[in-house]
């Protein structure tokens, strides 16, 4: 959580992202945001219980994250970007 609070800029990986683009449009990302909560909650919803407490989710910089730490590790992101976002309007 300490990275995710500081201001410490990370790149971010292209070889698991792809590259970034130049210039984004705000209503194509809102479209792509909707439909990953969707893709989300369909996860959620069908998840098998017994793996729940699993390390089964490979996050590039921390390794591998159980369900429940792995969507800390989704809110802790969304809040930084958060940030980032409403400090450049």
């Amino acid at each position: 959580g300490f990275l995710f609070r500081s201001n410490k800029k990370f790149k971010a990986p292209e070889k698991v992202l792809g590259p970034m683009p130049e210039k984004v449009d705000f209503k194509s990302i809102l479209a792509e945001w909707d439909q990953t909560r969707i893709s989300l909650r369909n996860l959620l919803e069908t998840f098998p219980k017994d793996l729940i407490e699993k390390n089964v989710f490979k996050q590039p910089a921390l390794g591998r994250l159980s369900l429940l730490q792995m969507l800390d590790f989704m809110q802790m992101h969304f809040d930084r970007h958060s940030k980032q976002v409403i400090q450049r309007i």
